[in-house]
């Protein structure tokens, strides 16, 4: 693994720990292939709710054999919550649980908010618990957490295929090239662009293990945003948010030219610095 990587991956762990304590932000950890009986998912159950310090009562828990699932359910104040998962496999099933915390948080600490940190634990989860207000600022701050203004888009007016190549005259300094990156992120966001307002410090641009290759983390992890292609004498960046703005950074802030392919008919077509700005400025589109 590159070392620029891993250093990058210490950080994030770094500032996880530091802005949770700065900012009361409470982390529970938890194997996510932790589900072999009903009191598996109970106990977790009430490991979450005791995160968010709620106070409840049991009303039943069980299997369901017809439609192979358990159940957990219960009490606060007058609302009755159920929480299931499916007993075919011992994954908990998050997309499940994770509306019913929130129709909880809702109802009885409106301030509040669940979420998970970013950091990349494996099979391990980390469940986050915390003041609103105070999430928000741990994460402008560089806590690895992907809120709505947060986290790239992943609907833009952009077609799917269409790759931008940019030609350089020399591969820049991928540290360099990640302050570049994250001006550029900065100005769309100021001028009101459907873009994060992310924290340097949570942008990764450089190759995770392939020489030949610019990816773009967000928070660390397995899966990169983007993963651009480094040839002879350009960089083919990806077609989704994050690589049209890493192409618009290179001919922006570098100078060098671009040109569009069509992955599809294997088409080209030029264009100038500003028409392409242009372009991915149309394509991102404006916050609302």
């Amino acid at each position: 693994m590159n070392p620029r990587f891993e250093a990058y991956e210490a950080r994030l762990t770094e500032l996880e720990t530091s802005l949770a304590s700065e900012f009361d932000i409470d982390i529970l950890e938890f194997d996510v292939e932790c589900i072999y009986n009903i009191e598996n998912l109970s106990q977790l159950v009430i490991d979450m709710l005791e995160l968010g310090d709620f106070k409840f009562d049991t009303i039943k828990s069980g299997h369901n054999t017809t439609e192979r699932f358990y159940y957990y359910t219960i009490k606060i104040s007058d609302k009755q919550y159920e929480f299931r998962t499916s007993s075919r496999t011992d994954w908990v099933d998050l997309d499940y649980i994770m509306p019913v915390l929130e129709s909880i948080v809702e109802n009885h600490k409106r301030t509040y908010m669940y979420a998970f940190s970013n950091i990349d634990g494996g099979q391990i989860a980390r469940l986050v618990f915390s003041e609103k207000e105070k999430l928000a600022l741990a994460v402008d701050r560089g806590f690895p957490c992907s809120l709505p203004h947060s986290h790239f888009k992943v609907n833009i007016d952009w077609p799917h295929g269409l790759y931008s190549e940019v030609k350089y005259h020399e591969i820049p300094n991928m540290d360099e090239l990640t302050d570049e990156f994250h001006k550029e992120l900065k100005y769309m966001y100021n001028i009101g662009l459907d873009v994060p307002n992310l924290n340097r410090e949570r942008i990764f641009i450089g190759s995770k293990y392939e020489d030949d290759l610019i990816e773009i983390f967000i928070d660390g992890g397995y899966v990169s945003s983007s993963t651009n292609k480094i040839s002879e004498d350009h960089i083919q960046c990806f077609w989704n948010v994050s690589g049209i703005i890493l192409a618009n950074t290179l001919v922006k802030n570098y100078g060098y030219t671009v040109r569009l392919l069509d992955k599809t008919t294997g088409e080209y077509k030029y264009l100038s610095n500003v028409e392409y700005a242009n372009k991915v400025q149309k394509a991102i589109g404006r916050r609302n």
